[in-house]
């Protein structure tokens, strides 16, 4: 949930990833075997269940930072509470970084009535509130379409992240996850790349 001040009246927002994310250098199962100092001495299972720790260490730092490693395309749905005050004129999307504005969608019907901002940390789409008011008189929602992932690598600290957060999940198989990001080491390392949306 995305909080809220006393100028908008977005009050929850949801971020849906569309499809697989794109395999990334630094970031696959060979890379966590090696940094696990296995190599390529692992079995068919070991690769497997290595794939999900990888991925469940991706999934977890994402979900914590905001920043997404490779290029996924996104839907972004704020819903609108009827009736209170005023709302934000510049919507903040929870991903970066963004690589395209895909679509803008204002219940259910697309619109080319919107200007974006993808080189502001976060990325920022404009729609006017009057225009809005007077086209879509009661709308409830808007979805933003949108392509994220890195211009051009990795930031390194999400690679090192990922390896030390997977490596100890793995090493730690059975027990819980819970303070997993603090115990691994892995959530000083990337707090630098959280995406910072606050009230919009």
């Amino acid at each position: 949930m995305i909080g809220y001040s006393d100028k908008t009246n977005w009050v929850m927002m949801t971020a849906v990833k569309n499809g697989y994310r794109a395999p990334v250098s630094g970031l696959l199962t060979s890379d966590l075997s090696d940094f696990l100092g296995f190599g390529s001495f692992v079995s068919a299972n070991e690769t497997t269940m290595l794939q999900s720790f990888m991925n469940t260490s991706i999934e977890m730092l994402v979900s914590y930072t905001g920043y997404e490693p490779s290029e996924a395309d996104y839907t972004f749905k704020y819903d609108r509470l009827h009736n209170y005050g005023c709302y934000s004129d510049w919507i903040s999307l929870p991903r970066q970084p963004v690589k395209s504005i895909n679509d803008v969608i204002i219940s259910g019907v697309s619109t080319t009535d919107f200007e974006s901002d993808i080189a502001s940390n976060p990325a920022r789409v404009y729609v006017s509130s009057l225009s809005i008011s007077i086209s879509y008189p009661g709308f409830s929602s808007i979805e933003v379409k949108a392509t994220c992932g890195p211009i051009d690598s990795v930031d390194p600290r999400f690679i090192l992240a990922a390896l030390m957060l997977a490596s100890y999940l793995y090493q730690n198989r059975g027990c819980s996850s819970k303070g997993a990001l603090s115990q691994s080491g892995a959530k000083d390392i990337i707090r630098g790349l959280r995406v910072a949306v606050g009230g919009l």
